[in-house]
Protein backbone atom coordinates (compact mmCIF):
# COMPACT_ATOMS: atom_id res chain seq x y z
CA UNK A 1 0.00 0.00 0.00
CA UNK A 2 1.24 3.83 -0.97
CA UNK A 3 2.34 6.14 1.92
CA UNK A 4 0.79 9.62 1.94
CA UNK A 5 3.87 10.78 1.60
CA UNK A 6 4.62 9.35 -2.20
CA UNK A 7 2.55 11.76 -3.51
CA UNK A 8 3.76 14.74 -4.80
CA UNK A 9 0.71 17.30 -4.96
CA UNK A 10 -2.78 18.06 -2.99
CA UNK A 11 -5.75 18.58 -4.62
CA UNK A 12 -8.61 20.67 -2.17
CA UNK A 13 -11.96 21.02 -2.33
CA UNK A 14 -12.46 24.43 -0.53
CA UNK A 15 -16.05 24.60 0.54
CA UNK A 16 -16.59 21.95 3.28
CA UNK A 17 -13.16 20.92 3.34
CA UNK A 18 -11.23 24.18 4.23
CA UNK A 19 -13.77 26.03 4.83
CA UNK A 20 -17.16 25.95 6.76
CA UNK A 21 -19.48 26.49 4.04
CA UNK A 22 -22.73 24.94 5.49
CA UNK A 23 -22.49 27.15 8.58
CA UNK A 24 -22.16 29.81 5.88
CA UNK A 25 -25.14 29.11 4.02
CA UNK A 26 -27.30 28.56 7.14
CA UNK A 27 -26.14 31.98 8.76
CA UNK A 28 -26.76 33.81 5.05
CA UNK A 29 -30.45 31.96 4.61
CA UNK A 30 -31.34 33.61 8.57
CA UNK A 31 -33.41 36.67 6.64
CA UNK A 32 -35.49 34.55 4.11
CA UNK A 33 -36.44 32.05 7.12
CA UNK A 34 -37.21 34.43 9.25
CA UNK A 35 -39.38 36.72 7.05
CA UNK A 36 -41.08 33.19 5.92
CA UNK A 37 -41.68 31.96 9.49
CA UNK A 38 -39.24 28.85 8.83
CA UNK A 39 -37.04 29.18 11.58
CA UNK A 40 -38.41 26.99 13.51
CA UNK A 41 -40.36 24.94 10.94
CA UNK A 42 -37.32 23.72 9.25
CA UNK A 43 -34.12 21.89 10.36
CA UNK A 44 -30.66 22.53 9.46
CA UNK A 45 -30.37 19.17 7.67
CA UNK A 46 -33.57 19.75 5.86
CA UNK A 47 -32.42 23.04 4.31
CA UNK A 48 -28.75 21.85 3.82
CA UNK A 49 -30.58 19.44 1.37
CA UNK A 50 -32.88 21.51 -0.09
CA UNK A 51 -29.88 24.06 -0.84
CA UNK A 52 -28.00 21.07 -2.33
CA UNK A 53 -30.93 20.05 -4.42
CA UNK A 54 -31.68 23.39 -6.00
CA UNK A 55 -28.01 24.10 -6.15
CA UNK A 56 -27.17 20.79 -8.35
CA UNK A 57 -29.87 21.69 -10.68
CA UNK A 58 -28.85 25.23 -11.32
CA UNK A 59 -24.94 24.48 -12.03
CA UNK A 60 -26.35 21.29 -14.34
CA UNK A 61 -28.30 23.64 -16.59
CA UNK A 62 -26.15 26.56 -16.60
CA UNK A 63 -22.33 25.30 -16.07
CA UNK A 64 -20.62 28.46 -17.24
CA UNK A 65 -22.83 30.23 -14.57
CA UNK A 66 -20.23 32.01 -11.97
CA UNK A 67 -20.62 30.92 -8.40
CA UNK A 68 -21.70 34.00 -6.67
CA UNK A 69 -25.46 34.27 -9.70
CA UNK A 70 -25.86 30.29 -8.93
CA UNK A 71 -25.88 31.10 -5.22
CA UNK A 72 -28.22 34.35 -6.08
CA UNK A 73 -30.52 32.37 -8.00
CA UNK A 74 -30.64 29.46 -5.23
CA UNK A 75 -31.84 31.83 -2.71
CA UNK A 76 -34.44 33.70 -5.16
CA UNK A 77 -35.75 29.82 -5.87
CA UNK A 78 -35.86 28.78 -2.54
CA UNK A 79 -37.34 31.98 -1.44
CA UNK A 80 -40.45 31.61 -4.37
CA UNK A 81 -40.49 28.02 -5.11
CA UNK A 82 -40.24 26.41 -1.84
CA UNK A 83 -41.19 29.30 0.91
CA UNK A 84 -43.78 30.77 -0.85
CA UNK A 85 -42.11 34.57 -0.21
CA UNK A 86 -40.63 36.10 -3.34
CA UNK A 87 -36.94 38.02 -2.72
CA UNK A 88 -35.88 41.17 -3.84
CA UNK A 89 -32.98 41.00 -6.57
CA UNK A 90 -31.13 43.39 -3.66
CA UNK A 91 -31.29 40.06 -1.00
CA UNK A 92 -30.11 37.61 -3.95
CA UNK A 93 -27.62 39.49 -4.03
CA UNK A 94 -26.63 39.55 -0.68
CA UNK A 95 -26.73 35.89 -0.44
CA UNK A 96 -24.36 35.43 -3.78
CA UNK A 97 -21.85 37.84 -1.69
CA UNK A 98 -22.27 35.66 1.65
CA UNK A 99 -19.44 33.43 0.37
CA UNK A 100 -17.00 36.61 1.94
CA UNK A 101 -18.71 35.63 5.45
CA UNK A 102 -17.75 31.94 5.01
CA UNK A 103 -15.19 30.97 8.07
CA UNK A 104 -12.40 28.06 8.10
CA UNK A 105 -12.63 25.61 10.14
CA UNK A 106 -10.55 25.47 12.99
CA UNK A 107 -7.45 23.67 11.52
CA UNK A 108 -7.71 24.60 8.77
CA UNK A 109 -4.84 27.20 8.80
CA UNK A 110 -2.30 25.36 10.42
CA UNK A 111 -2.79 22.28 8.83
CA UNK A 112 -2.19 23.69 5.27
CA UNK A 113 0.88 25.19 6.76
CA UNK A 114 2.31 22.18 7.54
CA UNK A 115 1.33 20.46 4.96
CA UNK A 116 2.67 23.15 2.73
CA UNK A 117 6.56 21.44 3.73
CA UNK A 118 5.55 18.32 1.53
CA UNK A 119 3.14 18.80 -1.00
CA UNK A 120 2.11 21.76 -3.69
CA UNK A 121 -1.39 22.66 -2.36
CA UNK A 122 -4.07 22.96 -5.70
CA UNK A 123 -7.19 24.62 -5.20
CA UNK A 124 -9.89 22.86 -7.67
CA UNK A 125 -13.27 24.23 -6.45
CA UNK A 126 -16.90 24.89 -7.37
CA UNK A 127 -16.65 29.30 -7.10
CA UNK A 128 -15.89 32.01 -9.31
CA UNK A 129 -12.33 33.69 -9.50
CA UNK A 130 -13.99 37.21 -7.34
CA UNK A 131 -15.78 35.06 -4.30
CA UNK A 132 -12.47 32.97 -3.94
CA UNK A 133 -10.42 35.85 -3.10
CA UNK A 134 -11.70 36.59 0.36
CA UNK A 135 -11.52 33.16 0.77
CA UNK A 136 -7.69 33.16 -0.22
CA UNK A 137 -7.31 35.64 2.51
CA UNK A 138 -9.15 34.56 5.02
CA UNK A 139 -6.55 30.75 4.50
CA UNK A 140 -3.57 32.69 3.92
CA UNK A 141 -3.23 36.11 5.53
CA UNK A 142 -0.08 35.34 8.46
CA UNK A 143 -0.67 31.59 8.00
CA UNK A 144 2.98 30.60 6.85
CA UNK A 145 2.41 29.57 3.05
CA UNK A 146 0.17 30.42 -0.11
CA UNK A 147 -1.71 28.09 -2.28
CA UNK A 148 0.64 26.91 -5.71
CA UNK A 149 -2.14 26.92 -8.36
CA UNK A 150 -5.82 27.71 -7.81
CA UNK A 151 -8.41 26.22 -10.33
CA UNK A 152 -12.13 27.65 -10.18
CA UNK A 153 -15.29 26.28 -12.21
CA UNK A 154 -14.89 30.12 -14.04
CA UNK A 155 -11.55 28.79 -15.12
CA UNK A 156 -12.67 25.40 -16.33
CA UNK A 157 -16.36 26.13 -17.70
CA UNK A 158 -18.12 23.50 -15.41
CA UNK A 159 -18.64 22.31 -11.94
CA UNK A 160 -17.57 19.60 -10.16
CA UNK A 161 -18.30 16.47 -10.26
CA UNK A 162 -17.81 16.76 -14.39
CA UNK A 163 -14.83 15.44 -14.71
CA UNK A 164 -13.62 17.95 -17.03
CA UNK A 165 -12.68 19.55 -13.57
CA UNK A 166 -10.46 16.97 -12.63
CA UNK A 167 -8.89 16.65 -16.26
CA UNK A 168 -8.33 20.32 -16.71
CA UNK A 169 -6.26 19.98 -12.80
CA UNK A 170 -4.11 16.92 -13.69
CA UNK A 171 -3.20 18.86 -17.36
CA UNK A 172 -2.35 21.81 -15.32
CA UNK A 173 0.04 20.18 -12.51
CA UNK A 174 1.79 18.06 -15.43
CA UNK A 175 2.29 21.32 -17.07
CA UNK A 176 3.09 23.34 -14.47
CA UNK A 177 5.37 20.81 -12.67
CA UNK A 178 5.84 17.38 -14.59
CA UNK A 179 4.20 15.57 -11.60
CA UNK A 180 1.98 12.56 -12.97
CA UNK A 181 -1.66 11.37 -12.21
CA UNK A 182 -0.51 8.96 -9.73
CA UNK A 183 1.46 11.27 -7.78
CA UNK A 184 -1.57 13.47 -7.49
CA UNK A 185 -3.72 12.59 -4.39
CA UNK A 186 -7.51 14.51 -4.34
CA UNK A 187 -7.81 15.82 -0.22
CA UNK A 188 -11.45 16.61 -0.16
CA UNK A 189 -15.27 16.11 2.30
CA UNK A 190 -17.49 15.67 -0.72
CA UNK A 191 -18.14 12.09 -1.33
CA UNK A 192 -19.83 12.75 -4.11
CA UNK A 193 -18.22 15.86 -5.82
CA UNK A 194 -14.75 14.62 -5.38
CA UNK A 195 -14.49 10.86 -4.61
CA UNK A 196 -16.55 9.89 -7.26
CA UNK A 197 -14.81 11.59 -10.32
CA UNK A 198 -10.95 10.65 -8.26
CA UNK A 199 -12.68 6.86 -8.51
CA UNK A 200 -13.54 7.11 -12.41
CA UNK A 201 -10.22 8.12 -13.34
CA UNK A 202 -8.26 5.98 -11.25
CA UNK A 203 -7.06 8.55 -8.29
CA UNK A 204 -5.94 7.37 -4.95
CA UNK A 205 -7.72 9.82 -2.72
CA UNK A 206 -7.81 11.28 0.90
CA UNK A 207 -11.07 11.45 2.85
CA UNK A 208 -11.60 14.27 5.30
CA UNK A 209 -14.61 13.59 6.84
CA UNK A 210 -15.50 16.33 8.50
CA UNK A 211 -17.98 15.17 12.02
CA UNK A 212 -21.09 16.90 12.05
CA UNK A 213 -20.87 17.80 7.82
CA UNK A 214 -24.36 16.77 6.54
CA UNK A 215 -24.01 17.15 2.69
CA UNK A 216 -21.91 14.65 0.81
CA UNK A 217 -20.84 12.79 4.23
CA UNK A 218 -22.72 9.86 4.06
CA UNK A 219 -21.29 7.06 1.74
CA UNK A 220 -25.08 5.66 2.31
CA UNK A 221 -26.63 8.28 0.86
CA UNK A 222 -24.58 7.39 -2.63
CA UNK A 223 -25.32 4.20 -2.41
CA UNK A 224 -29.23 5.00 -1.94
CA UNK A 225 -28.48 5.99 -5.56
CA UNK A 226 -26.83 3.22 -7.00
CA UNK A 227 -23.33 5.09 -6.75
CA UNK A 228 -20.48 3.31 -4.96
CA UNK A 229 -17.21 5.04 -3.75
CA UNK A 230 -14.23 4.53 -2.15
CA UNK A 231 -11.54 6.05 -0.72
CA UNK A 232 -7.79 5.26 0.09
CA UNK A 233 -7.48 7.48 3.39
CA UNK A 234 -9.78 9.22 6.33
CA UNK A 235 -9.17 11.52 7.98
CA UNK A 236 -11.58 13.43 10.82
CA UNK A 237 -9.92 16.67 10.31
CA UNK A 238 -7.20 17.91 7.79
CA UNK A 239 -5.18 18.60 10.94
CA UNK A 240 -5.22 14.61 11.68
CA UNK A 241 -4.37 14.33 8.08
CA UNK A 242 -1.00 16.53 8.64
CA UNK A 243 -0.26 14.48 12.02
CA UNK A 244 0.11 11.30 10.05
CA UNK A 245 1.90 13.07 7.08
CA UNK A 246 4.65 14.41 9.41
CA UNK A 247 4.84 11.06 11.07
CA UNK A 248 4.87 9.31 7.78
CA UNK A 249 7.93 11.46 6.91
CA UNK A 250 9.84 10.15 9.78
CA UNK A 251 10.81 14.57 10.48
CA UNK A 252 10.56 14.84 14.40
CA UNK A 253 10.76 18.53 15.74
CA UNK A 254 14.41 17.01 17.14
CA UNK A 255 15.36 16.13 13.22
CA UNK A 256 14.46 19.60 11.92
CA UNK A 257 15.52 21.77 14.27
CA UNK A 258 18.78 19.80 15.02
CA UNK A 259 21.18 22.46 13.23
CA UNK A 260 22.92 25.56 14.79
CA UNK A 261 21.11 28.93 16.13
CA UNK A 262 17.82 29.49 17.53
CA UNK A 263 15.67 26.52 18.40
CA UNK A 264 12.02 26.81 17.79
CA UNK A 265 10.48 23.69 18.43
CA UNK A 266 8.40 24.30 20.77
CA UNK A 267 6.36 27.05 18.32
CA UNK A 268 6.03 23.97 16.64
CA UNK A 269 4.68 21.70 19.33
CA UNK A 270 2.42 24.56 20.25
CA UNK A 271 0.74 24.62 17.20
CA UNK A 272 0.55 21.01 16.83
CA UNK A 273 -1.64 21.01 20.71
CA UNK A 274 -3.84 24.05 18.85
CA UNK A 275 -4.39 21.91 15.53
CA UNK A 276 -5.98 19.75 18.24
CA UNK A 277 -8.16 22.30 20.32
CA UNK A 278 -5.89 22.45 22.87
CA UNK A 279 -5.95 26.36 23.42
CA UNK A 280 -2.20 27.60 24.86
CA UNK A 281 -2.54 29.03 27.91
CA UNK A 282 -3.22 32.68 28.10
CA UNK A 283 -0.58 35.25 30.17
CA UNK A 284 -1.84 36.51 33.19
CA UNK A 285 -2.25 39.84 32.86
CA UNK A 286 0.15 42.01 36.42
CA UNK A 287 -0.09 45.70 36.78
CA UNK A 288 2.74 48.14 38.52
CA UNK A 289 3.64 51.80 38.55
CA UNK A 290 7.40 52.29 39.29
CA UNK A 291 9.12 55.48 38.12
CA UNK A 292 11.91 57.42 39.17
CA UNK A 293 13.65 60.90 38.75
CA UNK A 294 17.14 62.98 39.49
CA UNK A 295 17.49 65.81 42.16
CA UNK A 296 19.57 68.23 43.30
CA UNK A 297 21.47 65.33 45.23
CA UNK A 298 20.81 62.29 44.00
CA UNK A 299 17.66 59.63 42.99
CA UNK A 300 14.10 59.57 44.26
CA UNK A 301 12.62 56.07 43.57
CA UNK A 302 9.13 55.30 43.86
CA UNK A 303 6.09 52.59 43.24
CA UNK A 304 3.09 51.22 44.33
CA UNK A 305 2.21 48.23 46.83
CA UNK A 306 -0.83 46.52 44.87
CA UNK A 307 -0.07 42.54 43.71
CA UNK A 308 -2.33 41.79 41.19
CA UNK A 309 -3.25 38.26 39.71
CA UNK A 310 -5.31 39.07 36.99
CA UNK A 311 -8.96 40.28 38.55
CA UNK A 312 -7.51 39.32 41.84
CA UNK A 313 -5.41 41.78 44.45
CA UNK A 314 -2.83 38.79 45.63
CA UNK A 315 -1.16 41.49 48.01
CA UNK A 316 -2.27 45.18 49.45
CA UNK A 317 1.53 45.84 50.69
CA UNK A 318 4.07 44.06 49.34
CA UNK A 319 7.31 46.40 48.51
CA UNK A 320 8.84 46.41 44.82
CA UNK A 321 12.05 48.56 45.24
CA UNK A 322 14.24 45.64 45.83
CA UNK A 323 17.85 46.22 47.29
CA UNK A 324 20.90 45.92 45.27
CA UNK A 325 23.66 47.61 47.32
CA UNK A 326 23.54 50.29 49.94
CA UNK A 327 23.38 52.93 47.17
CA UNK A 328 21.74 50.89 43.99
CA UNK A 329 18.42 50.37 44.21
CA UNK A 330 15.83 48.33 41.64
CA UNK A 331 11.90 48.81 41.33
CA UNK A 332 10.35 45.98 39.84
CA UNK A 333 7.58 45.73 37.68
CA UNK A 334 6.19 42.28 35.45
CA UNK A 335 5.75 39.23 36.95
CA UNK A 336 6.41 39.60 40.89
CA UNK A 337 8.82 36.25 41.12
CA UNK A 338 10.87 37.27 38.24
CA UNK A 339 11.84 40.65 39.49
CA UNK A 340 12.50 39.33 43.17
CA UNK A 341 14.36 36.76 42.43
CA UNK A 342 16.29 38.57 39.88
CA UNK A 343 17.28 41.75 42.04
CA UNK A 344 18.22 39.00 44.61
CA UNK A 345 20.55 37.19 42.44
CA UNK A 346 22.33 40.82 40.67
CA UNK A 347 22.43 42.22 44.63
CA UNK A 348 24.57 38.95 45.29
CA UNK A 349 26.62 39.49 41.94
CA UNK A 350 27.24 42.93 42.96
CA UNK A 351 28.18 42.22 46.40
CA UNK A 352 30.81 39.65 44.70
CA UNK A 353 31.74 42.37 42.22
CA UNK A 354 32.74 44.69 45.00
CA UNK A 355 34.00 42.23 47.23
CA UNK A 356 36.73 41.50 43.86
CA UNK A 357 37.40 44.87 42.94
CA UNK A 358 37.58 46.22 46.45
CA UNK A 359 35.55 49.52 45.36
CA UNK A 360 32.33 50.71 45.51
CA UNK A 361 29.99 49.32 42.95
CA UNK A 362 28.86 51.17 39.76
CA UNK A 363 24.91 51.28 38.71
CA UNK A 364 26.44 50.78 35.32
CA UNK A 365 27.64 47.79 36.22
CA UNK A 366 24.53 46.47 38.08
CA UNK A 367 22.66 47.68 34.72
CA UNK A 368 24.92 45.64 32.34
CA UNK A 369 24.24 42.76 34.49
CA UNK A 370 20.95 42.74 34.17
CA UNK A 371 19.99 43.41 30.57
CA UNK A 372 22.52 40.58 29.73
CA UNK A 373 20.72 38.30 32.43
CA UNK A 374 17.55 39.34 30.64
CA UNK A 375 18.25 39.62 27.18
CA UNK A 376 19.40 35.80 27.76
CA UNK A 377 15.82 34.81 28.13
CA UNK A 378 14.28 36.69 25.12
CA UNK A 379 11.75 38.26 27.40
CA UNK A 380 10.75 34.81 29.17
CA UNK A 381 11.60 36.72 32.61
CA UNK A 382 8.86 39.05 33.15
CA UNK A 383 10.86 41.78 34.64
CA UNK A 384 10.46 45.23 34.08
CA UNK A 385 13.10 47.51 35.69
CA UNK A 386 13.80 51.26 37.39
CA UNK A 387 17.44 50.53 38.31
CA UNK A 388 18.64 53.89 40.14
CA UNK A 389 21.64 54.85 42.52
CA UNK A 390 24.49 57.28 43.25
CA UNK A 391 28.15 56.28 42.72
CA UNK A 392 31.45 57.80 42.02
CA UNK A 393 30.23 58.96 38.69
CA UNK A 394 27.15 60.67 40.54
CA UNK A 395 23.68 59.64 40.50
CA UNK A 396 22.31 57.74 37.52
CA UNK A 397 19.15 56.15 36.33
CA UNK A 398 18.06 53.57 34.01
CA UNK A 399 15.07 51.35 33.01
CA UNK A 400 16.00 47.54 31.58
CA UNK A 401 13.30 45.80 29.73
CA UNK A 402 12.16 42.15 29.93
CA UNK A 403 14.41 41.85 26.28
CA UNK A 404 17.21 43.52 27.63
CA UNK A 405 17.25 46.91 26.06
CA UNK A 406 17.88 49.90 28.35
CA UNK A 407 17.35 53.30 28.49
CA UNK A 408 19.25 56.42 30.62
CA UNK A 409 17.04 59.53 31.09
CA UNK A 410 16.72 62.21 34.24
CA UNK A 411 12.90 60.80 34.95
CA UNK A 412 11.63 57.18 33.92
CA UNK A 413 8.05 55.40 34.09
CA UNK A 414 7.17 51.49 33.93
CA UNK A 415 4.30 49.31 34.31
CA UNK A 416 1.12 49.11 33.51
CA UNK A 417 0.54 52.77 34.94
CA UNK A 418 3.55 54.14 33.26
CA UNK A 419 1.76 56.55 31.15
CA UNK A 420 -0.35 58.41 33.88
CA UNK A 421 2.60 58.26 36.11
CA UNK A 422 4.75 60.25 32.63
CA UNK A 423 2.46 62.80 32.04
CA UNK A 424 3.11 64.19 35.77
CA UNK A 425 7.08 64.12 35.24
CA UNK A 426 6.71 65.63 31.35
CA UNK A 427 4.27 68.54 32.98
CA UNK A 428 5.98 69.22 36.42
CA UNK A 429 9.68 68.15 36.67
CA UNK A 430 12.51 70.12 36.19
CA UNK A 431 16.63 69.78 36.49
CA UNK A 432 17.81 70.39 40.29
CA UNK A 433 14.63 69.71 41.78
CA UNK A 434 14.92 70.09 45.91
CA UNK A 435 14.55 66.80 47.87
CA UNK A 436 11.39 67.50 49.13
CA UNK A 437 9.71 68.74 45.52
CA UNK A 438 11.26 65.57 43.83
CA UNK A 439 9.45 63.39 46.62
CA UNK A 440 6.32 64.88 45.86
CA UNK A 441 6.73 64.52 42.56
CA UNK A 442 7.50 61.27 42.75
CA UNK A 443 4.77 60.65 45.22
CA UNK A 444 2.28 62.59 42.75
CA UNK A 445 3.15 60.13 39.34
CA UNK A 446 2.64 57.08 41.49
CA UNK A 447 -0.90 58.29 43.02
CA UNK A 448 -1.45 59.07 38.83
CA UNK A 449 -1.02 55.51 37.79
CA UNK A 450 -2.87 54.36 41.32
CA UNK A 451 -5.99 56.32 40.46
CA UNK A 452 -5.97 55.71 36.93
CA UNK A 453 -4.67 52.09 36.23
CA UNK A 454 -6.77 49.27 37.32
CA UNK A 455 -3.63 47.11 38.05
CA UNK A 456 -2.06 49.50 40.04
CA UNK A 457 -3.23 50.64 43.78
CA UNK A 458 -2.89 50.60 47.60
CA UNK A 459 0.52 53.08 48.86
CA UNK A 460 3.07 54.81 47.40
CA UNK A 461 6.62 53.82 48.53
CA UNK A 462 9.52 56.04 47.85
CA UNK A 463 13.07 55.56 48.25
CA UNK A 464 15.81 58.27 48.58
CA UNK A 465 19.29 57.66 47.22
CA UNK A 466 22.13 60.27 48.05
CA UNK A 467 26.02 59.54 47.93
CA UNK A 468 25.75 59.91 52.01
CA UNK A 469 22.93 57.34 52.68
CA UNK A 470 19.45 55.78 51.25
CA UNK A 471 16.60 56.19 52.95
CA UNK A 472 13.82 54.10 52.10
CA UNK A 473 10.42 55.57 53.03
CA UNK A 474 7.92 52.88 53.03
CA UNK A 475 4.36 53.40 52.80
CA UNK A 476 5.20 57.26 52.31
CA UNK A 477 1.47 57.94 51.02
CA UNK A 478 -1.63 55.26 52.05
CA UNK A 479 -4.23 57.02 49.83
CA UNK A 480 -6.58 54.03 49.77
CA UNK A 481 -6.58 53.11 53.69
CA UNK A 482 -10.12 51.02 55.04
CA UNK A 483 -12.48 52.90 56.53
CA UNK A 484 -15.34 51.87 59.28
CA UNK A 485 -17.56 49.74 57.86
CA UNK A 486 -20.77 51.75 57.78
CA UNK A 487 -22.81 48.62 60.13
CA UNK A 488 -21.41 45.29 61.61
CA UNK A 489 -22.35 42.02 60.46
CA UNK A 490 -21.94 40.38 63.99
CA UNK A 491 -24.95 37.45 63.73
CA UNK A 492 -26.03 36.04 66.75
CA UNK A 493 -25.83 32.54 67.85
CA UNK A 494 -28.18 30.21 66.07
CA UNK A 495 -29.03 32.16 63.61
CA UNK A 496 -28.07 29.75 60.58
CA UNK A 497 -29.55 26.33 61.81
CA UNK A 498 -27.19 23.49 62.54
CA UNK A 499 -28.19 20.64 59.78
CA UNK A 500 -26.36 17.91 61.41
CA UNK A 501 -23.83 17.60 64.72
CA UNK A 502 -21.06 14.57 64.78
CA UNK A 503 -19.14 14.39 68.25
CA UNK A 504 -15.83 10.87 67.40
CA UNK A 505 -13.86 10.66 70.46
CA UNK A 506 -10.00 9.71 70.18
CA UNK A 507 -7.90 8.20 72.76
CA UNK A 508 -4.24 9.25 72.19
CA UNK A 509 -1.85 7.18 73.63
CA UNK A 510 1.81 8.37 74.42
CA UNK A 511 4.66 5.60 73.38
CA UNK A 512 8.33 5.93 74.32
CA UNK A 513 10.57 3.79 71.81
CA UNK A 514 13.86 3.28 72.57
CA UNK A 515 16.35 2.47 69.83
CA UNK A 516 18.28 -0.88 70.63
CA UNK A 517 20.58 -0.82 66.88
CA UNK A 518 24.28 0.18 66.52
CA UNK A 519 24.35 3.05 64.65
CA UNK A 520 27.53 4.12 62.20
CA UNK A 521 29.95 5.87 64.09
CA UNK A 522 30.03 9.96 63.83
CA UNK A 523 33.09 10.68 61.56
CA UNK A 524 35.29 12.66 63.54
CA UNK A 525 38.43 12.78 61.69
Amino acid sequence: MSKLTDFKCLVFDCYGTLIDWESGIINAFQPLLSRANKTDSITRTDLLKLFVQVESAIQDANPTMLYSDVLAKVHSTVASDHFGVPASSEEDAAFGASIANWEPFPDTRNALRRLSKHYKLVILSNVDRASFAHTKRKLEDSAGFTFDLILTAQDIGSYKPDLRNFQFALNKVKEEWGVEADQVMPTAQSLFHDHVPANKLGLKSSWIAREGSVVGAKESDLEERGVKVTYTWKFATLGAMADEVERQSGATMTDIYRGAGFDFSNAVRNNHLESKGIHLPKATSTGTTIVGCLFKDGIVLGADTRATEGPIVADKNCEKIHYISESIRCCGAGTAADTEFTTALISSNIEMHALSTGRKPRVVTAMTMLKQMLFRYQGHIGAALVLGGVDATGPQLFTVHPHGSTDKLPYVTMGSGSLAAMAVFESSWRKDLERQEAIDLVAAAISAGIFNDLGSGSNVDVCVITKDRTDMLRNYLTPNERGLKERTYIFRRGTTAIKKETIRKFDVTDELVLSTGTGDAMDTS
